[in-house]
């Protein structure tokens, strides 16, 4: 690495479907999947992105989605599970029902684009331990669930306030309140198997949030609040050794051509809009520029399983470097 800082730039592939479910009787001629994530890699190619991609594995039942899934997989970027369906209620399923929600999707990613399906991210932030241990069972190199932010109890209030119109398990989300205590970096996380009592290992590699306060540091708030937000909390990101930087779909998709403008009808929609969806696309094109260029200077872009892979042999130099040993 020649910064020996790595950021890995993520993408959670959540189509205009999948965040509208209840939009699906009226018709959305959702279009957000390829040209959403064709935006993102013309940028991606600009700057010498490897990113990761969290997709959901029904959107693989389209030929076309699979197509520029593979692009981005023979261009050297990482196909990572985001579960089969997207219930964003994935920790309130059955052990039945959330290894099938892990199983069937990452069987289909792997089926559809040759990929090594290494690395998970529930929907929401919204997991437990037994999410974990299906992980670890099978073999998963890590997890980027992990949300450990401040403002976790506000965040959850504000999620289930404006999701009012869904079904209970839609509106929870973040995993337990606890994890906004957890390990802001990666970590190695040992799991006691169920079977056998094994000892199982996973890495955790959590969402960046800024050093003490915690804050959230990732697209949407930019999105949110401008790149104001993101200069000032960079001065402190900047200092770190490795980065999770995380995207939606929807911040790269053109209301104009990607989507129904039926979405923004409230008749039809009771549910929470981002801000994203109302922003023109060069607006948000500039934006992107401005996050990938930014990193560009102080940071190596690295996919998560290489940040992962990176993570003990860059802490060992760091140990030998301070004893006086030969790196």
């Amino acid at each position: 690495m020649k910064k020996n800082k790595s950021v890995s730039i993520t993408i959670d592939v959540d189509t205009i479907d999948t965040l509208f479910p209840n939009l699906r009787q009226m018709g959305t001629n959702d279009e957000s999947f390829v040209n959403g994530l064709q935006k993102f890699l013309e940028l991606f190619d600009k700057y010498g992105v490897k990113s990761t991609l969290f997709v959901v594995g029904k959107d693989m039942l389209n030929d076309e989605n699979v197509a520029i899934l593979k692009d981005f997989h023979l261009k050297g970027h990482e196909i990572a599970n985001h579960t089969m369906n997207h219930n964003q209620g994935l920790r309130h399923l059955s052990i039945e029902d959330k290894y099938d929600e892990i199983c069937d999707a990452r069987d289909l990613l792997h089926e559809k684009t040759g990929a090594d399906i290494l690395g998970f991210r529930a929907p929401g932030w919204n997991f437990d331990a037994d999410v974990l241990l299906i992980l670890a069972e099978n073999d998963y190199l890590y997890d980027s669930s992990m949300f450990p932010t401040s403002v976790m109890p506000l965040a959850k209030l504000i999620h289930y306030r404006k999701t009012r119109s869904l079904g209970k398990l839609q509106r929870s989300t973040m995993g337990p309140m606890r994890y906004m205590f957890a390990k802001n970096m990666i970590h190695n996380t040992r799991i006691l198997s169920k079977r056998g009592n094994r000892k199982l290992y996973i890495y955790e590699y959590p969402l960046t949030t800024t050093p003490f306060l915690r804050l959230p540091f990732f697209g949407t708030m930019v999105f949110e609040y401008g790149l104001s937000y993101f200069d000032l909390f960079y001065k402190f990101i900047r200092k770190m050794d490795s980065v999770n930087f995380s995207f939606h779909l929807a911040e790269l998709t053109d209301k104009e051509t990607d989507f129904n403008q039926g979405v923004f009808d409230t008749n039809w929609n009771k549910g929470y809009i981002p801000k994203c969806l109302y922003l023109d696309i060069d607006r948000k094109i500039e934006t992107l520029d401005h996050v990938l260029k930014t990193f560009s200077n102080d940071f190596d872009f690295v996919t998560m399983k290489d940040a992962v892979y990176n993570h003990d042999e860059i802490r060992i130099e760091k140990m030998k470097t301070k004893q006086g040993l030969p790196a």
